[in-house]
């Protein structure tokens, strides 16, 4: 089987959250008729520096089929809704969370799934023809 390497990337100069959600999908086509095995997935922050309004909670999903948010609580606190699939989920086929900080701090990657342990075997196959990218900001409203 030929191994096809892709290197996708998502850049937003700007974006304005009136309703303190960020969504933004990107899709990759990919051969029909296949299977598709995942052998490794490297996510980087170019600018780890972006900055928000108020602090929010920050997602960057990978998955094989498109993505529905949740009406799942990811904090009390701040009465921040709308999370992303749990990554026990069969499509989700990377998950990785950061924090947003207020000020431009510096944002890195604070969890990821699968880990870079389990990650290092092909584990992963499915058969549609797309492969599916997202970022997903939850917080207040603001940019």
């Amino acid at each position: 089987m030929a191994i096809h390497e892709i290197r996708e990337s998502i850049s937003i100069p700007t974006m304005t959250a009136s309703d303190g959600l960020v969504f933004v999908e990107r899709i990759i086509n990919l051969q029909r008729g296949t299977r598709h095995t995942i052998n490794a997935i490297d996510v980087f922050l170019d600018n780890p520096y972006f900055d928000v309004d108020v602090p929010a909670a920050a997602n960057i999903v990978i998955s094989s089929q498109p993505m529905l948010l949740t009406s799942e609580i990811i904090s009390n606190a701040n009465g921040w809704f709308n999370d992303v699939p749990n990554a026990g989920v069969d499509t989700i086929l990377y998950k990785g969370n950061f924090r947003a900080t207020p000020g431009g701090g510096y944002n890195q990657i604070i969890s990821e799934f699968p880990n870079n342990f389990l990650g290092a075997s092909p584990t992963f196959s499915w058969y549609t023809p797309r492969l599916y990218m997202y970022v997903v900001i939850t917080g207040g409203a603001g940019k």
